[in-house]
């Protein structure tokens, strides 16, 4: 018999029969037990009968709930799973671990005996029932699962994702959906590579790449041999793990109680992974079903990582790889399947490998979304709709969400670099409640931005309204929102009238199809932080098209005659239909609107970045739309967007470096180079992104595409982590943000606290910055620092410095 809590309060005793039937009837699918007399809670997925009910219908052979008296006793201390008789789906529960507290007993509560004993108890390792609050002090605990199996997977997927640079020679196309076949179909969330060898392929074509890292072979066998160290293995073995693997992917269930999830690598040849399994750093635990071994991983014997750079990252990253009694890990050889995760999303998997279950690849709603990928996509991804809706259905405020079959992710290569789309369809009232919608248009605007633009935002206007029916409908909208917002919108348009003379729906009605706001820049401007003086360089824009000047421009001045000129005196020059505005921050920096072309322009910054921009709006100086680099990623856009954002990011990492000469060093050391990037020139990395969004009968189908976004943000995210893995983040901090040169205090450190260790830190630091043209009494903030800090500050300072061609010495 089993008492079950839910809701944080006990229900039962039931027994197991009973339960089986509450799971089949669909009332129960989530929960934790404790057998009467004991004192413990656990998953429901610890018990067989229940794992089995959980992961689908009952089947003939092997899979029937276990006769009364049919269950072993629990496993001794010391004692491997394999030694005792195996039920599928699972074990019996587990003894108590010393250390562990995964199952131990709830504190201060007694053993569960009968109805009646006190409330919810402590679960330690796997969080509260669903619907209750954490437990004071256990809110680490009950959202520690994801991350572990995030952290752990990662090593696991460096391990043979990586490696696939050894496979550049095999030249295979993309496949459609691999992982999708091997994951439950109670999956919520899912991505994958479905061709390892595709994906590599499909992005080392990239421009901005200066040499193809293909014919690297240096980087495959440096790699080989990481992997062959960390697990014990021969470096032949090493690479034909990689050349074995296929298709990669992950997979999460349970978002809305306790999420569950695992990693999946799938295989076309067993051996390698047989041999990495047999390492002494695996050990084998039990089976999965009645085709899957269950394994754990240790961590590597205590040694120091060879090499330097990003070969010493990962063969730490992989000594430190383990698995703990929340992470399993799973080998199915029939099917070449290599997975990580919870122990519950494992047993899922295990009945999909013994046909008990459906896998996600046959779910209805999964295969709608996947049409709207395009059929070159080198990785894809996929977010349950029902589950969205399911989660916002609790915030009566949201009235939009995803349609069932949810949003699709898709990435494929180019030569103008990596190509993402997110697509999907929205749902909701207010769709249905107005027609006030943007319609796409071909943003050809930003072609006219000058060269100096770093980075814009532009968007769609256009729509089938006139000036009353967009101010209508506005009303409308803000009136569902908030009754008394729309009487203060009201007072607000009455009162804009009064002041320029023009009504609301005319202000609206001028307004063209495309609106732009863009970044300004110097050539040879660099970023040293934060610092306020950098940006007297530089200058934005905003400018928009008009249907009707005429009302533009008599706004603008009534607003200029009857009340900045009031307010501004003399900082206000009339020019032309327009203005200019001088600002606090010098002679130099204005704010300027203008008329040019039947556009309005607002450009403020520094005067020459000014000047530029309503030169290239005029049409003349030079433009935007001649750059390479701009127009290399915006040809891999849709044609019509309603949004388009783009960030000259290979400019903007040049002007960091620029400012910061040791960063490159030191991110080298750390793993991140970035010599096989271009910065500048017509085929620098560049990136853009377009959200495209169409109204539909009652529905609105969005798409959002991107060239490069994610490789930027990993490479300027690697950016401040190496600074930080190097030890010179402190220093760098300092002086690249402006920051006084006595030591910054910190709680809980004193000056001094680092002793001898922190001097020899704080030297090399000097001579760091020395070389870098960096201000060396920045570094004194190192004395704040435990000594252990200060250790691992100078071995990076010390590389960074060799990298350099200086030596702390």
């Amino acid at each position: 018999m089993f008492y079950l809590n839910r809701t944080g309060q006990p229900e039962g005793p039931f027994s197991e029969q009973q339960l089986v039937e509450m799971i089949r009837n669909g009332q129960l699918r989530e929960g934790w037990i404790a057998a009467q007399g004991q004192n413990e809670w656990s998953p429901l997925a610890s018990v067989p009968a229940l794992a089995q009910a959980l992961a689908g219908p009952a089947a003939s052979g092997g899979y029937a709930a276990p006769t009364a008296g049919g269950y072993s006793p629990p496993t001794a201390p010391g004692t491997t799973e394999a030694s005792a008789p195996m039920h599928a789906y699972g074990t019996s529960p587990m003894a108590p671990q010393q250390g562990h507290p995964a199952h131990a007993a709830p504190q201060g509560y007694g053993a569960p005996g009968g109805p009646g004993y006190p409330g919810a108890p402590q679960y330690g390792g796997y969080g509260a029932p669903p619907g209750q609050a954490p437990a004071p002090g256990s809110q680490k605990k009950a959202g520690s699962k994801l991350p572990l199996i995030v952290g752990g997977g990662v090593a696991l997927l460096v391990l043979v994702v990586g490696g696939a640079w050894a496979a550049y020679a095999f030249l295979f196309k993309a496949d459609g959906p691999r992982v999708a076949a091997i994951l439950p179909q109670s999956t919520e969330a899912y991505v994958e590579v479905p061709n390892v060898r595709a994906a590599a392929l499909a992005i080392g074509k990239a421009r901005h790449l200066k040499e193809d890292p293909s014919k690297d072979d240096a980087w495959a066998k440096d790699q080989a041999a990481v992997v062959a160290r960390s697990f014990g293995i021969d470096e032949t073995t090493a690479i034909a793990l990689a050349l074995a693997q296929r298709s990669f992917g992950a997979g999460v269930s349970g978002f809305q109680s306790q999420p569950k999830g695992a990693f999946v690598l799938q295989f076309d040849a067993t051996s390698p992974v047989e041999k990495l399994l047999a390492s002494p750093r695996f050990k084998q635990e039990g089976a999965l079903g009645s085709k899957g071994k269950r394994y754990s991983l240790g961590p590597k014997a205590a040694s120091a990582p060879a090499g330097e750079g990003w070969t010493r990252a990962l063969e730490e990253m992989l000594d430190r790889a383990q698995t703990d009694t929340q992470l399993n890990l799973g080998w199915w050889e029939s099917g070449g399947v290599l997975a990580l995760g919870s122990p519950e999303f494992l047993m899922a998997i295990a009945a999909v490998q013994d046909g008990q279950q459906p896998p996600l690849a046959k779910v209805d709603r999964f295969t709608r979304a996947m049409a709207k990928n395009p059929g070159d996509a080198v990785l894809l991804g996929w977010l349950d709709g029902v589950t969205v809706k399911n989660e916002l259905a609790k915030q009566s405020e949201v009235q939009l969400a995803l349609a069932d079959e949810g949003a699709v992710l898709s990435v494929s290569g180019d030569e103008a670099g990596v190509l993402t789309r997110v697509a999907g369809t929205l749902v909701g009232a207010d769709i249905a409640a107005t027609p006030l919608f943007f319609e796409p248009g071909k943003l050809d605007y930003p072609d006219s931005l000058p060269a100096e633009t770093v980075a814009y935002l532009a968007m769609s206007t256009k729509t089938s309204l006139d000036g009353a029916g967009l101010e209508r409908e506005f009303m409308a909208l803000v009136k569902r929102k908030d009754a008394g917002a729309e009487a203060d919108l009201r007072a607000a348009t009455q009162q804009f009238q009064q002041m320029t003379g023009v009504s609301f729906a005319d202000a609206l009605g001028s307004i063209g199809d495309e609106i732009v706001i863009a970044g300004l820049a110097p050539s040879d401007m660099k970023v040293q932080g934060f610092d306020p003086e950098q940006l007297k360089g530089a200058g934005a824009v905003m400018a928009l098209r008009l249907k009707n000047p005429v009302v533009a421009e008599k706004i603008v001045t009534q607003l200029r005659d009857q009340v900045l000129a009031k307010e501004m005196g003399n900082q206000l020059t009339v020019k032309g239909k327009g203005m200019v505005v001088q600002t606090p921050l010098g002679p130099d920096v204005v704010v300027e609107t203008a008329f040019v072309d039947g556009q309005l322009v607002i450009a403020g910054g520094a005067k020459p970045m000014v000047d530029k921009a309503l030169a290239a709006l005029a049409g003349s100086g030079t433009r935007l739309g001649a750059d390479e680099g701009h127009s290399g990623v915006r040809a891999t856009l849709p044609k019509e967007a309603s949004q388009l954002l783009w960030i000259d990011t290979g400019r903007l990492i040049d002007r960091m470096l620029a400012g910061n000469p040791a960063l490159s060093a030191m991110s080298k050391q750390a793993g991140v180079s970035l010599d096989q990037i271009q910065l500048t020139g017509p085929n620098r990395l560049t990136t853009s992104a377009a959200l495209t969004l169409r109204a539909q009968s009652q529905t609105w189908e969005f798409a959002l595409d991107s060239t490069n976004f994610a490789h930027a943000l990993g490479l300027v995210g690697g950016l401040g982590a190496s600074a930080f893995m190097s030890g010179a983040s402190t220093a760098l901090a300092a002086s690249a943000s402006g920051l006084p040169t006595t030591p910054i205090s910190a709680p809980g450190l004193a000056p001094g606290a680092g002793g001898a260790s922190c001097d020899k830190a704080i030297q090399c630091c000097k001579v760091l910055m020395s070389k870098s043209g960096q201000p060396g009494s920045n570094c004194d903030a190192l004395a704040m620092a435990p000594a252990a800090s200060c250790g691992q500050a100078y071995e990076g300072y010390a590389r960074a410095a060799k990298a350099l061609g200086s030596s702390c010495d």
